[in-house]
């Protein structure tokens, strides 16, 4: 994973201290449109620095941006991963366990 970020967004973070390199979420989903197919995703965190400039590969990404884990908004909604919610739920709650998604 941190050799596809390298090459895919010009990023290299280190894994979370907390949740180690092991996938941390899987995820299966069946993409929309045309050619539509079972998308499986191993999801991943890292410990990364969201001022740091992300250079994406243009056949890979029309558009990429940093964003929290306590900034929905930003993530809800038709154009992200259907399972973005579950995924943030994850690390939030390890985070914050007291319930507080920060």
């Amino acid at each position: 994973m941190r050799r596809e970020l390298a090459e895919e967004l010009g990023i290299a973070p280190p894994f979370h201290e907390r949740f180690g390199g092991d996938p941390f979420f899987l995820t299966i989903t069946r993409t929309r449109g045309v050619g539509s197919h079972t998308d499986v995703t191993l999801w991943f965190v890292f410990a990364a620095d969201r001022s740091a400039a992300i250079e994406p590969g243009p056949r890979e990404f029309s558009q990429v941006r940093w964003f929290g884990l306590d900034d929905a908004a930003a993530w809800a909604g038709a154009r992200l991963d259907p399972q973005m919610h579950r995924f943030v739920a994850k690390p939030s709650a390890a985070l914050n366990p007291a319930g507080s998604a920060r």
